[in-house]
């Protein structure tokens, strides 16, 4: 497909951190023209035949031309066929496609919560994807398995004296204790405030392994690996205050 021929627009959440860092890169590697590259805070509503609910969590692709438009994966397919020939063939195939609507959906209905930054208010449209337990819920589940990974690595480059069935055990008490605890308290005060730790806990550890493996291949002093866990730690704890604040910000506390 002909870069000039491609004459089609792509409607972005500009209070997404994640949704404008992509859509840019898009611009920058020419699969998209800068003027059709739209944000909700610029869009004309009326001017488009878009099914907006949809839209708040599958980015629209409107074809300028026709008037056609695709959403989410269908959506990013079409502008990755400009230069990836093959990307469509392969996302026609159900097992395939399937698999990335789910993961294209895991990430779209946390997306959010992910950066958590605090934004000014979209007044001209609400594209912020509403609240759904079932991926909230198995975000914090792939965060788990993430913060796992990563202290196993951790244990393994340090060759510490500790069992992985002691932490694999840990997380299991805590997600059980947090369903729990989910019976007594708001579903979406408490897998959020789940989530923001596990992506705070997730930042930290994931520095620590990147550590621990410099300190395991290249012999780096000992106390290198002690002072940057204290980093670590402010890292970990600059993150909790930041996601405290954007909770707070955001009327969840």
């Amino acid at each position: 497909m002909k870069k000039e021929s491609f004459n089609q627009a792509l409607i972005y959440d500009d209070h997404c951190p994640l949704c404008k860092a992509y859509t840019a890169a898009f611009v920058k590697g020419g699969l998209l023209q800068n003027q059709h590259r739209i944000s909700f805070s610029e869009v004309n509503i009326k001017a488009h035949k878009i099914d907006w609910e949809k839209a708040k969590h599958e980015i629209p692709l409107i074809n300028l031309t026709t008037g056609e438009v695709k959403y989410g994966v269908d959506a990013l397919a079409e502008i990755l066929q400009q230069k990836i020939f093959f990307i469509q063939p392969i996302f026609k195939i159900k097992v395939v496609n399937w698999c990335m609507k789910k993961l294209y959906a895991l990430i779209s209905y946390n997306r959010k919560i992910i950066v958590a930054k605090r934004v000014v208010a979209n007044d001209h449209f609400d594209c912020s994807p509403r609240y759904n337990f079932f991926w909230r819920l198995m975000f914090a589940f792939v965060l788990l398995g993430m913060n796992q990974f990563f202290i196993e690595k951790t244990i393994d480059h340090l060759q510490l004296d500790i069992a992985n069935n002691n932490f694999i055990l840990f997380n299991v008490l805590i997600t059980l204790a947090c369903f729990v605890v989910m019976i007594f308290f708001k579903k979406k005060l408490l897998t959020d405030a789940i989530v923001h730790i596990l992506l705070s806990v997730l930042v930290a550890s994931s520095f620590v392994c990147l550590l621990s493996f410099i300190l395991k291949y290249f012999l780096v002093a000992p106390i290198i690996f002690y002072v940057v866990s204290v980093i670590a730690l402010f890292i970990f704890t600059q993150q909790i205050i930041q996601r405290y604040h954007f909770m707070k910000h955001t009327s969840m506390l």
